[in-house]
């Protein structure tokens, strides 16, 4: 849970025990543990109650505020994405999939590098997704079995772009057939 009552201090202006006032009734319905909700569901119906251009700030807050605590960046990616921080979703992606791939955690990590490219995408950088795709062809590669690299090989071919970009994504292609 990223609920923390300095951050809603900060928002609110409230101190604890007036927030901790609002937060216990939905502890007692059971809507509420600790600083987590219960289920998914009842966050989604919290979050849906929120308009959206506040609900981004919110957002954006609450990374800062992780970011600032050292919170890890997979907990604080969600609310890159969620604010629309793109080049934060990416930057935030790329070490949590460094960490997933330090645990062992291969396949977590190549996702993660995917899910980096595409925010790199969506702040106009082509090439720095490019480069995390290449990654990724690569680790599906050494990973996986070339079956399954085919597809993000071909993708990546056809991302190429000019005579820099070209060279790399065919030899990705050429290692999987």
């Amino acid at each position: 849970g990223d609920f923390v009552f300095e951050l809603a201090n900060q928002r609110t202006g409230w101190s604890a025990s007036q927030i901790a006032s609002y937060w216990q009734p939905l502890q007692r319905l059971h809507l509420t543990r600790d600083r987590h909700f219960t289920h998914e569901l009842v966050r989604q119906a919290v979050l849906e109650s929120v308009p959206a251009d506040l609900l981004a700030g919110i957002h954006v807050e609450i990374g800062e505020g992780m970011r600032a605590r050292n919170a890890p960046p997979a907990r604080r990616l969600r609310h890159w994405l969620d604010a629309g921080r793109w080049r934060d979703a990416a930057e935030d992606a790329q070490a949590a999939a460094a960490e997933a791939e330090s645990a062992g955690l291969r396949v977590a990590a190549r996702g993660l590098l995917v899910q980096a490219a595409q925010c790199f995408e969506r702040c106009n950088e082509p090439a720095l997704a490019f480069a995390l795709r290449a990654r990724v062809v690569g680790m599906t590669l050494s990973w996986l079995s070339a079956d399954l690299a085919r597809e993000p090989a071909r993708a990546q071919t056809a991302r190429a772009v000019g005579d820099a970009q070209t060279p790399t994504a065919s030899r990705g292609l050429v290692q999987v057939y």
